[in-house]
Formats: structure tokens, C-alpha cells, sequence
């Protein structure tokens, strides 16, 4: 479908009138690009606001997450300062700690998402080869997780660049966030899935959209960061599926930080 010569507010009330036909058909697709090129929409500047539209009807009952994430956050401070454990994630939170007068809440926001990565650390691993190829297991990396969620940029052409080097390797691209800037002081943000890209302007917005995709398109949290996603999807979405993996650790923390 196109959408050419129809106002954005024209498009989403065309959208919200075909929705539950195009829920089905997302079912049936069998990959995004499938869905994309279908779906025109999706892949317009403004194009998350029609994947706002179906995940409301496919998860009526999901809060809003820029609504209550001031509340749920707070939470989460004490919890950082309580479980980190890795060095270079102590003195990012340290940092966070002693300069939240300077840092902007963008910047509060990133680090808080950043940092979610040191206490769902990993438990998955990858295959490596070394020199002589031969196969070994290794665990991921916080690192790892960190930069399958969000990624750091010094610029706009850095970011593109890496956007360019990504469509090469010929693989589905999952939803992620590229940031020129660093987690105190992000710039500017973008949302980024297969070949679309949406700019938007709070962290808090990114990581909404970025959740929605997965879900609308039917799509996998990566590997290296699924602990995290699966962590946000339970405490800021309250959304349980049939596809979630058991974790204890999970588990544990949103009792923990139900029960303060």
C-alpha cells in the first residue's frame, strides 16, 4: 500500500480503520521486508506512529510507558547502586550519582538503560575460531549486550557510515538504537530496523518503539541483550507471552522491586 497523496492525520485514521486486517497479514509475512514493503507506512518519518497504532490493538492493556516511567525508574536507581558489580559500569553510575544536577534527563535515561546491561549480564553465548579455526564457546560480553541494544557515534557521518556497513552484511537488521553523542549527553537518536530509520527525541521514546517493533513484526530479542529486553518487557510493560524464557534472575528482581 501507498501512501503518496494522503496527509500523515488522513493516514492514521486509514490505519487505525484496517488495523486488525493488517495484524493477520503480519502473521503470514514471512520476513519484515515482506511486511515493509506492503505496509509503505512503517517506513515513513512519522512511521512509528502507525506502529504505535497496531500494538495498541494487538496489547490493549499495556501501559504507557513515557506515562509511568518516571515512577518505575526511580526504583531502578537503587537497584543499580545495589547489584553493580563490573568496574567500568560502577564508575558510569558513580558518574551519573555525582553529576545528576549537570546531566540533562536524556542523558539520565540512557545511562539507566545502559547500566541494566551489567545486571542482566549475559548468560548466552556465541561461537568464536581462533587462527586455526577451530570452534569454541564464549560467553557474550556486557559489551556485548550494550552495543546489540544501543550504539555511540561521534556524528551524524559516523552513524551513517556504520548504518551502510550493517546493510552490507546481508543479515535482517533487529530493531536497535544508534546515538551520536554518549550515554550523559546523547545528541541525537535513532530507532533503527532493517532498512528504516525513525529520529526521535528521548531515550524513553527509543526504547518504546524499539519494543513495539519487536513485537508487532514478530521478531527475536538479540541474543547477547534478550535478559534485558525481557527485563523491560515484564517491569515497564507488564506483557507476558508465550514465547518468554524463564530467568530467575528476573524473576527475583521484579519481586524485589515490587515488594520496595
Amino acid at each position: 500500500m501507498h501512501y503518496k497523496n494522503c496527509s500523515f492525520p488522513d493516514l492514521e485514521n486509514n490505519w487505525k480503520a484496517t488495523t486488525n486486517y493488517r495484524l493477520n497479514e503480519i502473521q503470514k509475512a514471512s520476513t519484515t521486508s515482506d511486511i515493509l514493503n506492503k505496509w509503505t507506512g512503517f517506513t515513513l518519518p512519522l512511521g512509528y506512529r502507525l506502529i504505535d497504532i497496531d500494538f495498541r490493538t494487538l496489547y490493549p492493556n499495556c501501559p504507557n510507558l513515557v506515562s509511568i516511567f518516571e515512577d518505575k525508574s526511580e526504583k531502578l536507581m537503587d537497584l543499580l547502586n545495589e547489584k553493580i558489580k563490573d568496574n567500568s559500569s560502577r564508575m558510569l553510575f558513580e558518574s551519573l550519582k555525582n553529576s545528576s544536577n549537570i546531566i540533562c534527563q536524556n542523558g539520565k535515561n540512557t545511562v539507566l538503560f545502559y547500566l541494566l546491561h551489567a545486571i542482566f549480564v549475559p548468560t548466552s553465548k556465541k561461537v568464536t575460531k581462533d587462527d586455526k579455526g577451530k570452534k569454541s564457546l564464549v560467553k557474550y560480553s556486557i559489551k556485548d549486550s550494550q552495543n546489540s541494544f544501543m550504539i555511540f557515534k561521534n556524528s551524524v557521518c559516523e552513524m551513517e557510515e556504520y548504518i551502510t556497513c550493517r546493510s552490507k552484511e546481508k543479515n535482517p537488521i533487529q530493531p536497535y538504537i544508534l546515538i551520536v553523542g554518549t550515554p550523559t549527553d546523547p545528541k541525537e537518536i535513532l530507532v533503527f530496523f532493517d532498512s528504516t530509520k525513525y529520529k526521535v527525541f528521548s531515550m524513553v521514546h527509543a526504547i518504546d518503539i524499539c519494543f513495539k517493533i519487536f513485537h508487532l513484526f514478530n521478531l527475536e530479542y538479540p541474543s547477547q541483550s534478550i535478559t534485558v529486553w525481557i527485563f523491560i518487557q515484564k517491569y515497564f510493560f507488564s506483557l507476558t507471552t508465550k514465547f518468554d524464557k524463564p530467568c530467575h534472575l528476573i524473576g527475583q528482581i521484579l519481586s524485589d522491586l515490587t515488594n520496595n
